[in-house]
């Protein structure tokens, strides 16, 4: 939101992208709260022009179905946007699948129609959350599987999500485990 250390920023992410003889920059800021986005937005406008007199490219990151997340209004400040097409279901929320079928197709439906297919990448997961006691852990999808080895079962398919999920016990408590992966 200050000035001054836009300007600071925008410097140093120019001299980095010049230094490394880059084509661009993605910008990948999470979990911002929602009253921080006129602000992103402000930012990235003055780091795209900033960038595009050097010939370089501003993309973001952004995550989909997120509405703090206007994405028509990010659209005209960058090149292109990566939609974090994940996280249905989060670490410190129920445990669930972490990008269902039918959730997956309406959010990235809305997000392309939002930003233009000319500017939009899909983003998809390859990585799994562990439900047990509180807050699930995030995990490799190697993991998962060794999780599952360890426990004597098998991850299944749910066809209804069409992500894969495990359910096991360890120490005493129940643990589901939803992953994303080619399974």
């Amino acid at each position: 939101a200050d000035r001054s250390a836009r300007a600071t920023l925008i410097d140093r992410i120019e001299r980095a992208a010049l230094a490394d003889d880059a084509r661009g920059v993605v910008l990948d800021f999470e979990n911002l709260p929602p009253d921080a986005h006129d602000a992103y937005r402000r930012f990235l406008g003055e780091a795209r022009r900033r960038l595009a007199a050097r010939g370089l490219l501003l993309t973001i990151a952004a995550p989909v179905g997120d509405e703090a997340w206007d994405l028509a209004r990010y659209a005209p400040l960058v090149d292109r946007l990566f939609l974090m097409a994940y996280d249905e279901h989060w670490p410190e929320g129920e445990p669930g699948p972490i990008a269902s079928q039918p959730w997956f197709a309406r959010v990235v439906g809305d997000a392309v129609k939002a930003v233009g297919a000319d500017k939009a990448t899909i983003a998809i997961g390859n990585y799994g959350y562990d439900w047990g006691a509180g807050v699930a852990e995030p995990i490799t999808v190697a993991q998962a599987w060794e999780r599952a080895a360890a426990a004597g079962v098998l991850p299944r398919f749910d066809p209804v999500t069409g992500n894969s999920h495990i359910v096991y016990r360890k120490d005493g408590v129940v643990h589901q485990l939803w992953l994303l992966d080619a399974l």
